[in-house]
């Protein structure tokens, strides 16, 4: 699996259609495959398995029939989606990727689905969180795009889509590239396109800022070319550096207290500046 999920966010509107479809006329291998999943596999399970089995199996059939030139990943990365977040919603994430490759083994059999190809990938508990706000962000844009909607309902989603946003300021502060903060770069800049010349009531943002932070130190080397000038003024440096050493050395041997006006160990060549 692409370590890239959030690229694939794009699809899933469609994906999402394709797995609400009405169910064709299950066919009798089907069913049975399904009826023995949940005995053979889920029993102690609380959810429909069969119903999530049959469901599943009519999305492969779909895809597999009308949709083959949707890219493979994405229909399996939805899949494991739309389990997590409708229809095992509050279970383990072992628990969650043991049904997904149980529904992929009986789609792979039976059915010739190609999720045989993904089915080993894990999806952690907060990448499916980011992906959801990905999802969710992607689709209020969609709303904000849809010309059929009045004004009002625009810039309600507007205002959705910009807390969404700002709740993940502090996520790519230290994180500018990850592939989550490329995604929501990418999201930022397509609803700038679009609210720049709005005119919104409820106060909803016209651009939202960008979360990367470039707060980065510049250091800049400024080279120092040592002619036979240059190596008899170190020579004059080394030796006076010494006389003062010297000197140090009496005044403690003396015990002085008083202290010295000037500390010509002090005067160090700097050559590292920093332009920031």
């Amino acid at each position: 699996m692409t370590k890239d999920i959030y690229k694939f966010v794009d699809n899933f509107q469609q994906l999402e259609n394709i797995m609400k479809t009405e169910e064709r006329e299950k066919q009798p291998m089907e069913d049975a495959d399904c009826n023995d999943i949940e005995k053979n596999k889920f029993q102690n399970f609380s959810s429909n398995i069969k119903n999530i089995c049959h469901k599943a199996l009519n999305y492969s059939m779909y895809i597999k029939t009308y949709y083959s030139n949707i890219d493979e990943e994405s229909c399996c990365i939805y899949l494991y989606y739309w389990l997590y977040h409708t229809q095992l919603n509050g279970k383990n994430i072992n628990d969650i990727n043991f049904v997904y490759r149980e529904l992929i083994n009986i789609s792979g059999e039976s059915y010739a689905f190609y999720c045989n190809n993904h089915k080993n990938f894990k999806i952690t508990d907060d990448e499916m969180t980011k992906l959801k706000d990905i999802y969710d962000l992607y689709s209020m844009l969609n709303n904000i795009n849809d010309d059929t909607k009045d004004s009002h309902e625009q810039c309600a989603y507007a205002n959705k889509c910009a807390i969404i946003y700002m709740n993940h300021k502090d996520t790519c502060k230290y994180n500018n590239f990850s592939n989550f903060c490329n995604a929501l770069e990418q999201l930022k800049n397509k609803y700038n396109k679009k609210m720049s010349s709005s005119n919104c009531e409820n106060g909803s943002p016209k651009t939202l800022p960008s979360l990367r932070s470039n707060n980065f130190i510049n250091l800049t080397l400024i080279p120092i070319v040592f002619t036979t000038c240059g190596r008899s003024i170190r020579y004059e440096f080394i030796k006076k550096k010494k006389k003062y050493n010297n000197i140090n050395k009496e005044r403690n041997i003396l015990g002085s207290s008083d202290a010295p006006t000037c500390d010509f160990r002090n005067n160090k060549y700097l050559i590292l500046y920093n332009t920031h």
